[in-house]
Order: structure tokens, then sequence, then C-alpha cells
């Protein structure tokens, strides 16, 4: 059984061999990869070694190509090899570490049909930082000397690049791509810098085209100023450079016609072709110097040394005489003559400092001639300054709370019951509240402001706060566009003038009046209209007069789409209404349900019902806050 068993795995080593690639030969930096380990003779699973075959080298990785399976081990970069009671990777030349994954860059040649370390251009070998790098051979380039530039060759045993006139860089501004390309140097264009520019000149070693006065794009030379020329080989006479680094032509005196070559001369007195200075061009008062420029004799002055400051106008050696005969003075000079000095603290007052022509220029706060005076100005523009700020900070704080109070709906500083209600909110503790329930199914749970059902068929007890919350309506109802509140219904018009009442007649009216009756049927709610509806609540309204005083309104909201959260509505109303319920809050309403809320409206006055419904919900987490137009009931 043994030898079967030896057989059958000796049989699938040599299956798996023949789908393997050849080994690397540790020696040879260039043989392909090892892709698998045959089986080995201990009879170990490919990548297992020892007695126990319970040895793994690093590197270990089993994969599947073409429905075959192989192993890696070392990384695919080395052998691993059995010594003693141990296995250690044995690495090629160009993989680093235990486990031989530290290696250089490798390609594939597909003419030669093997791989390539450092695309067979350069040696690998760990740089400073402890890791694998290809060191290029001269004219490759990349971190797998894969790259190269035009005009590539060997010139007497010397690998020149750019045909010799240029250099390789990477122009890419990717830190993560190369693209190498020539730039190539000063006479030379092309891609390979193998097209030389016209005008070829060699300076100090150095071949240049447009005979170095010009510059060469794309095979034309663009001439410096003061040369001419398809090669810029021509010039104006008197070329020079004067006292401020700049080529003049015409020895600056003149204008070249670029066509002739001629100088045209600013004046008669420069002479020549060149448009020189001679002695007659200084008048007999000065001398040429080498920018061709007069240097003038004392006391003659211009351009031509033909002006002579008078003998009380010599500027006092603290100035120049212009053109004109006058002095211009140097600096903390001044007077006709440039004989006398400014000083700061004596002619400044020691608030200014002295500037050309004697002038003070004062220091902040300080005014006059001499800067002798304080500014009181400066108080004034303060004092505009502090109450322009303090209309501004007054401006920001009402937008402030403009804006707070736009997004904080008014109903939650009605969640509170009110004082007015505070009596009777005490005398309801004192009562049971028997809800009253018109479906044999529902029972009652207590929620935040009264009750809810199972099916919004349960009405409570007259309380301080009659605020309810359903789990579904009635019935489910037709969502309606938002549409302008009408008045009341045609029943509740034409009815008898409220009469004037006491206000003890207006509480003894109230607590001998049954409350049940003031309250309306959720199930019962007929003359419901819509005041409110969008894409995702439907508020709906229904009245009911009870007495001459008192108006009972129930207010249903639907959930339509999505489950509504964080519900919360008030009712606004003049002074003159006394209300018993001003607010509802729940947690959520599921979709196709409801909650309603019960109000008793107690008119004190002569006038008729107005009201508004405000609040707000959350839909998806969203806020979305409600504001119905304002409501009038007659």
């Amino acid at each position: 059984m043994k030898h079967i068993y030896f057989v059958l795995l000796l049989g699938t080593a040599i299956s798996l061999s023949l789908h393997a690639r050849s080994l690397r030969d540790p020696n040879d930096e260039m043989s392909p990869t090892p892709t698998f380990t045959p089986t080995p003779s201990n009879g170990c699973q490919p990548g297992y070694y020892g007695p126990e075959c319970d040895l793994v080298c690093p590197g270990y990785e089993r994969t599947s190509e073409g429905g075959e399976e192989y192993v890696y081990e070392c990384s695919g970069n080395g052998i691993c090899e059995l010594t003693g009671n141990s296995v250690q990777c044995r690495c090629f030349s160009y993989a680093f570490g235990d486990d031989c994954a530290n290696a250089c860059m490798e390609s594939y040649d597909e003419e030669e049909k093997k791989e390539l370390i450092c695309s067979d251009h350069g040696t690998c070998a760990l740089s400073d930082a402890n890791e694998a790098q290809c060191t290029c051979e001269p004219g490759y380039h990349g971190v797998g000397c894969s790259e190269s530039c035009p005009g590539l060759s060997t010139v007497d045993g010397t690998v020149v690049e750019c045909s010799s006139h240029g250099s390789c860089v990477n122009s890419s501004q990717n830190p993560d791509e190369e693209l190498f390309m020539c730039q190539c140097s000063d006479g030379f264009f092309g891609e390979a810098c193998d097209r030389s520019c016209p005008g070829q000149v060699e300076v100090e070693g150095v071949k240049m085209g447009c005979n170095g006065h010009g510059d060469c794009e794309e095979g034309k030379c663009v001439c410096h100023l003061g040369y001419y020329g398809e090669e810029c080989e021509s010039h104006c006479p008197g070329l020079l450079v004067d006292m401020d680094g700049v080529l003049r032509e015409c020895n600056g005196h003149g204008d070249c016609d670029a066509n002739t070559l001629q100088c045209v001369c600013s004046s008669d007195l420069y002479k020549g072709d060149s448009c020189d200075c001679d002695a007659n061009t200084c008048s007999g008062h000065g001398k040429c110097n080498e920018f061709k420029e007069c240097e003038c004799e004392s006391p003659f002055s211009g351009e031509f040394c033909s002006v002579k400051c008078d003998k009380d106008k010599d500027c006092s050696s603290q100035g120049v005489c212009t053109d004109q005969g006058t002095c211009t003075c140097m600096y903390r000079f001044y007077g006709s003559d440039c004989s006398k000095k400014c000083e700061d603290k004596a002619n400044c007052h020691a608030h200014g400092t002295c500037v050309e022509g004697g002038k003070c220029l004062c220091d902040e706060g300080w005014v006059g001639d001499t800067c002798n005076k304080e500014d009181t100005s400066m108080s004034k523009k303060a004092a505009q300054l502090l109450v322009s700020l303090a209309c501004l900070l007054l401006l920001i704080l009402q937008l402030y709370l403009w804006n707070r109070q736009k997004k904080t709906p008014r109903f939650a500083e009605k969640l509170a019951p009110t004082k007015a209600i505070a009596p009777r909110e005490v005398a309801s503790r004192e009562v049971e509240m028997k809800p009253v329930v018109s479906s044999a199914s529902a029972a009652p749970v207590s929620i935040v402001g009264g009750w809810t059902c199972s099916a919004c068929t349960m009405v409570n007890e007259a309380t301080a706060s009659k605020c309810s919350f359903c789990d579904t309506p009635r019935s489910k109802q037709t969502v309606t566009k938002p549409r302008r509140v009408r008045r009341g219904d045609a029943k509740n018009k034409g009815k008898e003038p409220v009469k004037t009442e006491t206000a003890k007649e207006t509480q003894t009216a109230k607590e001998t009046e049954p409350v049940k009756e003031s309250l309306l049927d959720p199930e019962e709610h007929s003359g419901e209209r819509d005041v409110f509806s969008d894409e995702h609540v439907r508020i709906s309204l229904a009245m009911k007069k009870m007495g001459e005083k008192q108006v009972n309104i129930l207010l249903r909201y639907y959930a339509l789409e999505d489950p509504l959260e964080e519900l919360g509505f008030a009712i606004s109303a003049p002074k003159y209404i006394k209300q018993e319920c001003n607010a509802i809050s729940a947690t959520s309403i599921d979709k196709d349900k409801c909650a309603f809320q019960q109000l008793i409206y107690t008119l004190t006055e002569d006038k008729p019902l107005k009201m508004k419904v405000e609040g707000s919900y959350k839909w998806k987490g969203e806020t979305v806050s409600v504001t119905t137009g304002g409501l009038k009931l007659e």
C-alpha cells in the first residue's frame, strides 16, 4: 500500500512539473523566476519539508492558474533549502530578505521569451534605505532601467544620448510617472537634438547657433536686440553696453534702420556713422567717457555741457546743477544753493522727518509746516470709528436674533401648560381619568400630553391637556394640494351675536357645563377640512361650537409617506381666547397613521376666533417647518 501511495505522489509531481516553468539557477540572475516547487524526495507535499512535513519556507504561496495548482516559495525569488531541522531561503542575486520579497523590478522580453531584471540594462543592489534598487547603465533611466531618450548611440566607446547635443530629463509633473525626453543644447533642436540651428559658432568650446546672438526656435533664429539677419550675423555700428548693463546701438544716441543697418542720430552734435561722441559734442566744456557720454566741467552741466550754473548756485557741493541752471539738492539739504541742512528735531520739532526741499513729513497725530500742532481731528475720527463699530455690532446682533427666531419653532415655547389653566390642571388630578372607549379592542396607553388608542376611537375626559395620539386614522383619505383657507362653513354663519358676560358668569358657566359634551368624537368629525398639506403630512380641522362662549377644535395630523419623527405643533390664538390644550409632541407617526389634538377655546371677547397652526416634523432626518395661514372662524 505504501508503494502505491508513493507512486501516486510521484505521478502527481511529474504532472505538475509539466505545467511549471523552469527553476532559476541561483548563479544566473537572468534566468526565469520559479513558479513551482517539485515534490521533495521525502514524500512531503510541495512546499513542505522535514520528517513530519511541517516545515515551510518563508514566502510560501499556493495558487491556481489554468486549472493547475502552483506552489511558490521564497516569494518566487529564491530556493528553499533544508538544513537539519530548519528551512531557509537562498535568494537569487536580484532579491533580498528572509523571504526574498525585497526584489528589483522584473520585466518579460516577448522576443527572447525570457524574464529580465532591471530591463537587462542595469544591476540590482541594496540602497542606503535597505531596498532593492536598479542601478542603470549609461543611457537608461527609470525605476526598472526601461526608459531611454532618442538619439542614443555609442561614440568612441562612450554611450551618448540626444545625439550628444542635449541631456535626457524626466519631464513628467507626476512623481508616480516617468516621461524622459531630450533637452537640447543651444544651437540644436528636434526630438533627438539631431538638427542644428543656422549660424553655428563655437564659443569657449561650446557650440551655439544664431552666431551666439539669438535664440533658435524650431530651426529659426530670433535675434537679440541690436542684431539682424537670418543667422543674427549683422548689427548697426556703435553697439555697446551702457552703465546700466543695457545693450545699445548707435552708441545710445540714435536708432538703427533694420533695412539699411545705418544709424539715425538723435542730434547733430553726435557725429559719424555710429553717432559717436567727441570734444565738440560736449561744447568744449567736457569730454566723452567710455560710455560715449559727456562728463562736464564745473560749473557746466547738461547732456552737452551747455548749461552753466550761477556763482550763487554752485549747489555747495550738496547738489547737482540741472539743465535749467537750478540746483537739485541731496537728501537732507535744501535751499537755492543746497547750503541748508534739514534736521528732524530742529526743523520738525521732533514730530516728523525732514525730506527733500526742507519740508517736514509729520508723524501721525501732528500737523503744520514744522509739525508743531497736534492733530485734534484724530480724536474725532476715533469717536466716529467707535460709533460705526457699535452700529455694525448692533446690526449683526439683530440679524443673528432674527435668524435664530426664524429657525426656532414658536411651539417649543408653549409646550409647558400656561398659568391660565394651572388651577384646572390641579383640580383634574383629583378626578379619576376614565377614557370613553367606542371600540372594544382599544386599550389606552399614556403618552406625552394625553392618551393613545389603537384605532383612533378613544376620547379623553376633559383634562388640562387633551392632546392625543393614535395609531391609525379613521379612514384613508386622498392627499390634497395646499389651498387657500376659506372662512367657516355656512352653518356657522348668521348665528346670534355672542352676549357680553362677566368673568364670574363665564367661570360659572364653564364649571357647570359638562366637559364631555364639549369634545368632538374623532370617529365622527363631520365638517372636517384641510388647512395644510405637503408630500409628507396633512393637517385637517373640525370645529364644534358649544354654547355661546366655548368652541371645540379637533386637529388631525396624517403621515402620508414615510414615518414622521419628533412631531411638534402649537396653536397660536389671540389673547382674548382661553386655550385648554396648547401643543402636541409625539415621538413619531407611522405611515398612513395619525395624531389628533383636542382644543377647547373660551372666548372672553365678542370677536371672531383667529388662530394659526405652527410646528415642525422630521422626515428622514431633515427638519421641516409647517405654518398654516391665519384661520378666521366666525
